[in-house]
């Protein structure tokens, strides 16, 4: 009798968010929050449809909203998702929608791609709970989104198809690259997009169907892009913050910024990248001085254009990605042309040029 192959052992981290959050009625989709449910619980939910998926075992790293996470918070997380993959075959990161996006692209660089790391989250509450009787949930919330992607998130990590494609976001049954998805829409159940790309796949009856594979910088896949095991502590890591600019915008906040101590900037221009006069010049001299300046788009899609000569751009990234790349590019106090080097190459490696 031929015995069946073992399933594989996806690790599933919680991090807390919608996906995890109580409502006190099941129509309530605006003002749910805590008390949260535990990530072992929303396995538990699932637990009959995945039997034959995978062997699961969760951790609670946070239970938070993603959008009051700190950089701090982002270090613990890419320990405990290369801890995980460290004996599991994959792992699933739950999240709250708000800062998805940017929690996917920051394990992106600082997690290997060689296993499959998906993560996923909800626009909906999981359950409602009653206060007097907090575990089990009542009832599921009307529409609720999150056992779903849970469900498809642990289907494509048990499936092992994305495999060497980095981070992969799981939602509404479609699968986005960590580098190019983003929230467009703040209530609609299915809110992400990849605006230059599209999606690399989707689920179809409980299969992965995959339409492209992710262009990736070159190196060791079993190895993350950037190492965070020399720094340590996560106040170690460099301060960036991020201006956008707008007709009459002026350069004050560089100035204040500046002051403050800040490692580095990124100026979301207009069109092709297009900064006011004053934000400009304030932003020029700061360059001149030695502060790294990066500059996006700030139209959602498109990428910005090097004008100025001092700015370092990169590509379509967005704005609130190109801050987490130059937060990692500065580790190690590389000069700015390192750092706009160090960009390129990671920002955009199907770009000729960008690899050196």
């Amino acid at each position: 009798m031929t015995q069946d192959p073992p399933l594989p052992h996806v690790a599933v981290v919680g991090l807390g968010g919608t996906i995890a959050s109580s409502t006190l009625a099941p129509d309530d989709l605006l003002t749910y929050g805590a008390p949260g449910f535990h990530v072992d619980e929303l396995l538990e939910y699932l637990r009959p449809e995945l039997l034959s998926v995978a062997e699961l075992d969760g951790e609670q790293v946070l239970a938070s909203g993603s959008s009051t996470l700190s950089i701090a918070d982002l270090v613990r997380v890419s320990e405990a998702v290369n801890d995980a993959l460290s004996t599991a075959d994959a792992v699933v990161v739950t999240s709250g929608s708000d800062a998805l996006e940017e929690i996917a692209y920051w394990l992106d660089l600082t997690v290997p791609a060689n296993r499959p790391v998906i993560v996923t989250g909800s626009m909906r509450p999981f359950a409602v709970r009653d206060p007097e009787r907090p575990s089990p949930p009542t009832r599921l919330v009307h529409g609720a989104d999150g056992p779903a992607n849970l469900l498809a998130a642990i289907r494509v990590a048990a499936s092992g198809v994305t495999a060497g494609q980095g981070v992969v976001v799981v939602f509404g049954d479609l699968l986005h690259a960590a580098r190019d998805v983003v929230k467009r829409h703040s209530t609609l159940p299915d809110p992400f997009e990849s605006p230059a790309s599209g999606p690399i796949g989707y689920l179809f009856g409980g299969s992965v169907v995959l339409h492209r594979h992710v262009v990736r910088p070159p190196g060791d896949p079993a190895e993350p892009l950037v190492n965070l095991a020399g720094c340590a502590t996560a106040a170690e890591l460099p301060r960036v913050e991020i201006l956008v600019s707008y007709p009459g915008g002026g350069g004050e906040a560089v100035d204040a910024y500046v002051a403050a101590g800040v490692r580095g900037l990124v100026i979301a221009g207009m069109g092709l990248g297009a900064i006011s006069q004053d934000l400009a010049a304030a932003a020029g001299r700061a360059a001149e001085n030695g502060l790294p300046v990066v500059c996006v788009s700030r139209s959602g899609a498109g990428s910005a254009v090097a004008k100025l000569g001092w700015e370092i751009v990169v590509g379509d990234l967005a704005p609130t990605k190109a801050r987490l790349l130059l937060i990692l590019a500065l580790l190690g106090g590389q000069s700015s042309a390192q750092v706009a080097q160090t960009m390129s190459r990671l920002a955009m490696p199907g770009v000729p040029g960008s690899q050196g």
